[in-house]
This record gives C-alpha cells, structure tokens and sequence, in this order.
C-alpha cells in the first residue's frame, strides 16, 4: 500500500538524521523510561491505528497497516523498533502517548486512523517525537522548542525543515513575529517548490497580520500540488476568514472534509459575519458536539495573533455565530 511505503520511508529520514554522527539533545527527564533505558539509536513504537470506519469487521485493515509500517521499519538497521505484540497492548486503552513512550523505553511514536468508506481508504498518521522538549510546564516546553530549532539551524543552515520548523515555532511561542517570517523565506529559499511548507506558512502568517499574503501562497501551494490534502483547504479558510473573505470561506468549505473545531468554527464565524445566523448556530452546534467542553475564553487563549485588532475580529465571529 503506497501510504505505508510513504510513512515508512518520511519516519526513516526524519529520524535517520540522528544516525549520521549527531548526538541527540539531552533527553528530558521525563522522556527517560522509569524501567527500560533508551537504546543507543533512534527507537520507536508504532501503535495500532484506531478504525474510523464505524464497522470492527475493518479493524484487519487498520492492524494490517500498523503491522506493514513495523515491518518496514525493522529492515532499517539504524532504527530500534518495538515489536507488535508490546505496541499493540496498548490498543484501546487511554494512555498518553509520553506515558506508553516511557514504558516502552523509546524517543518516538507513531499513531494514526484508518477510515474506508467504499472503494476509498484514508490513513492519517502521526509522528511523535518525544525527546524534542516533552514537560508538562507550558512555558517551559515552549523555550525547548524554541531551543532546539535553533539548534537545527545551527547544525545545518542549509536544511530547509529546520527553518520551517524554527519559522513555525517562533510564531507560536510569540517570539518573533519578524524573525519568523525571515526563517519561513529562507525556507523557502532553500525548497521554492515544497507545497507543504508553503500552506503551513500561508496557515500561520495571519497570525502576522498577513492574510491576503497567506491566500496567495495557499493557493500556490494548491497549484503545485493539485491532488492537495483537506488542511490545504483548512489553512486556506482561515486565511480567507482573517483577510474578511467570508463567501469564500464558505465555497471552500464545501470542497473539503469540515469535521474539525477550527475548520467549523472558521465556518461558523463566517457566516455570522455574513448575517446568515441560521447557519453560523448549525456550525456552532457542530463545534459543540465534537467538543462539548469548547469556550471562547478557553479557545482565545490558544490565538497567537500579534495583532489585537486581529485577535479581536476573530474572535468577534465566534461570539456573533453564538460560541459559549
């Protein structure tokens, strides 16, 4: 299955880097197993992949992913890989993915879903890397982030992902409006054509003030990769919403698969905006049936716009489209 072939091979490279003669950064405590060590190269566990599909007679396909990945995966022999039946115990229990790491004695997970409706699969999966500053303090978890992508750069200021992941990182610890933009164009500099790199960068900068520009790079970012994925459409509606382009907000939504808070509540905002109240109240009633526990207060917290006149026409929509 190629999605298996793909993961196999972006898990490889990733953390394949560690294996050139790099050390890794020094572990945090509570990375550290409390009864098995870390092996002396990169280790993970790969769990099994929850079935979206509404039918337990898929569960075959989501395990038979999960085991092809692991399989994969063992014939590197740069990587230390858990084997099924340990990784596999943990499936459909609520344990966090920090505490299976640290029972499992490794720095990386991966975890994911498998839903199939007719004749179309679709695999999401999730990389985990647990050593890259994992705390339970916030703000401390954000200067370890911030920390190590410096330290990405450092080491190699000819990686683009370094940069975009240091670009990333500085908007959403508030640290550098500016200097995030310059480490985003440097990415870019090094990896014109990546499309991922330029949605995500065209998903973060309204939170600069930089909404027409996000659209336009969204939408690049859909030319070169015309069979794009739905958080193309997500970045490109919440970059409409903050450049005050309601009506297209609501054509994209139409395109893609809206079933997540802050593709709903974009929506919903969108629509108060409009005065279509009728339907910013549907999309509001959607946010609270996927989230029961959804605030306003609690989801501005989360806003990193640099600007507050951003912050609060965003907001705005929320509190006109009926959000508790």
């Amino acid at each position: 299955m190629a999605v298996v072939v793909v993961v196999i091979m972006l898990v490889a490279a990733g953390i394949g880097y560690w294996s050139k003669g790099t050390p890794p950064p020094e572990q945090p405590e509570l990375v550290q197993s409390k009864t098995l060590p870390l092996p002396d190269k990169p280790s993970i566990a790969v769990l099994s992949f929850d079935n979206l599909s509404g039918d337990p007679g898929q569960e075959y396909l989501s395990d038979g992913i999960s085991q092809n990945i692991i399989t994969g995966l063992s014939q590197f022999p740069g990587l230390f890989v858990i084997a099924r039946q340990s990784s596999f115990s943990y499936k459909g229990k609520a344990v966090k993915v920090h505490e299976i790491a640290s029972e499992l004695g490794v720095q990386y997970i991966i975890e994911g879903s498998v839903q199939k409706s007719d004749s179309r699969v679709r695999v999401t999966a999730q990389f985990v890397d647990l050593m890259w500053g994992w705390t339970d303090d916030p703000e401390k978890s954000e200067k370890l982030s911030l920390e190590h992508a410096q330290s990405a750069v450092s080491l190699n200021n000819t990686d683009a992902e370094a940069h975009w992941v240091l670009g990333a990182t500085l908007i959403y610890t508030g640290q550098g409006g500016k200097d995030a933009l310059v480490a985003y164009e440097r990415a870019l500099a090094l990896s014109p054509n990546n499309a991922d790199l330029l949605a995500e960068y065209g998903w973060n900068i309204p939170y600069l003030g930089r909404a027409e520009e996000a659209v336009k790079l969204i939408r690049k970012a859909m030319r070169l990769n015309p069979v794009y994925p739905d958080w193309y459409g997500q970045a490109l509606m919440f970059a409409l919403y903050n450049a005050r382009r309601y009506e297209e907000v609501v054509a994209v939504s139409k395109t893609i698969d809206i079933r997540h808070v802050m593709t709903l509540v974009v929506l919903a905002g969108s629509y108060a905006y409009m005065g279509q109240l009728d339907k910013a109240h549907l999309s509001a009633a959607q946010v609270m049936e996927i989230n029961p526990d959804f605030t306003r207060s609690s989801w501005r917290e989360g806003q990193v716009f640099s600007q507050q006149v951003a912050l609060d026409h965003y907001m705005d929509g929320l509190r006109k489209a009926g959000l508790p």
